[in-house]
């Protein structure tokens, strides 16, 4: 200040308790320049500059809440959706982190989606699987379930995480249950050449789950031989149906009586597991 030749100076801090946001400071070439009125003006300044400050920066907090849950509630339910916002903003990113957990997944496709496609126009066929894939969708977020991706002509559903729920094998199976009844009433009124079966096919067991992918491109998935048997259930269901695995039904005993239909070997060929049939 002396080198410069400053004799006056006056300072205010942009404080918002309990953090200090910064300093306003003042100076001028001349002496006595400021006094106690000066001070308690720039006093006042600066805290309506503070709150100024701190009101752009929640502002800028919402607009980055608000973008990641817009992107998360297209493929998470709202619950899902807020914990993973909040997982994300505390930690300034999304972690491409992953852990093990037993979880119930759903697959679910369209029964013949090929014949479906030859019979029908393209636009007819994408607006048809777009309106069912909307039905289905909300049927899995009602029940808390997440879900993974859209495969073609079937979907993929995960209950149980990232949100644990232990009733995660009934949930599963109600939401299974519920995609029936709504596919019911949706194709109901359908002329005969546009209507179409869903098959599902539920598993339960240990995975590995968690955002996968690259920094620029990821998905809360999950991978394991469950995952695998999910798939294989699915395959072999009825029209109308929701086949079961041993482990989902143990664990749903106490709410639902799936009927046994046989034995299928594991994705390994070390054993066989057996397979339960609930109509739709």
């Amino acid at each position: 200040m002396i080198h410069r030749g400053v004799y006056s100076a006056v300072c205010a801090p942009l404080l918002k308790e309990p953090q200090l946001l910064g300093v306003i400071y003042l100076e001028d070439p001349l002496p006595g320049k400021f006094g106690e009125e000066e001070l308690v003006i720039l006093t006042l300044f600066a805290n309506q500059v503070a709150t100024a400050l701190e009101n752009a920066s929640l502002n800028e907090h919402l607009q980055k809440e608000l973008k990641i849950r817009s992107n998360l509630e297209r493929f998470l339910s709202p619950q899902v959706a807020d914990l993973v916002t909040k997982d994300c903003l505390d930690k300034g990113d999304i972690l491409l982190a992953t852990e093990r957990r037993t979880v119930t997944i759903l697959f679910s496709d369209i029964k013949g989606f090929t014949l479906l496609s030859e019979r029908l126009d393209h636009q007819e066929v994408a607006e048809l699987v777009t309106r069912h894939f909307s039905l289905m969708t909300d049927v899995i977020f009602s029940f808390q379930g997440t879900l993974d991706k859209y495969l073609g002509d079937g979907l993929v559903a995960i209950f149980g995480a990232p949100i644990p729920h232990a009733d995660h094998a009934v949930r599963a199976i109600q939401a299974g249950l519920e995609m029936h009844a709504r596919h019911k009433d949706f194709t109901a009124a359908f002329p005969p050449d546009k209507r179409f079966a869903i098959r599902i096919g539920i598993n339960t067991g240990e995975v590995v789950a968690g955002y996968m992918g690259s920094p620029k491109r990821m998905e809360y998935t999950v991978l394991g031989e469950a995952v695998i048997i999910a798939h294989r259930l699915q395959a072999l269901a009825e029209p109308g149906t929701i086949y079961l695995g041993r482990a989902t039904q143990e664990a749903a005993r106490h709410r639902f009586s799936p009927a046994f239909v046989k034995k299928m070997e594991t994705p390994k060929g070390r054993k066989e597991i057996e397979i339960f049939k609930l109509a739709g």
